[in-house]
């Protein structure tokens, strides 16, 4: 019965066009296509994705500071192997003097490298830290609107 199919399908979609749905959406990042609600209800449902997204950008940015800070720790932790393998190189035997001193010389630019990227990390975790905190914030002032 295509009218009864029509009809449920009408009442479905008022059903699902509630304000809470929309946030969900928003917050997982999806997309809404306008006017699949009805007239009266699409405002609030879109200010709820809007909401929504919100979120979802604000934890994406905290997400993406996280892999940076994962990516520069990996980074710092290969410049560390390096280094000890030079520091192995050392104890070869037979080694020039200039032998020694250019296997020196590549520890400590090793070194320097491996230092500014532990700075990158501790900078970029303090960043994530804080962006952590904002998404916690963005997300909370929606809890009473939304529910958790």
């Amino acid at each position: 019965d295509a009218d009864a199919y029509h009809a449920g399908h009408i009442q479905g979609r008022r059903v699902w066009c509630r304000p809470a749905n929309g946030f969900a959406m928003g917050r997982r990042g999806g997309r809404y296509n306008p006017t699949y609600c009805a007239p009266d209800l699409e405002p609030a449902f879109m200010q709820a994705v809007a909401d929504g997204r919100e979120v979802h950008a604000a934890r994406d940015f905290a997400e993406r500071l996280q892999i940076r800070v994962i990516e520069a720790q990996g980074q710092a932790d290969s410049l560390a192997i390096q280094m000890r393998t030079e520091e192995n190189a050392l104890a070869t035997q037979g080694l020039t003097d200039e032998q020694r001193g250019a296997i020196r010389q590549r520890i400590r630019n090793l070194r320097l490298d491996r230092d500014r990227y532990l700075d990158e990390v501790s900078r970029l975790q303090a960043e994530a830290d804080v962006a952590r905190r904002d998404a916690d914030a963005v997300a909370n002032r929606f809890v009473s609107t939304y529910g958790g």
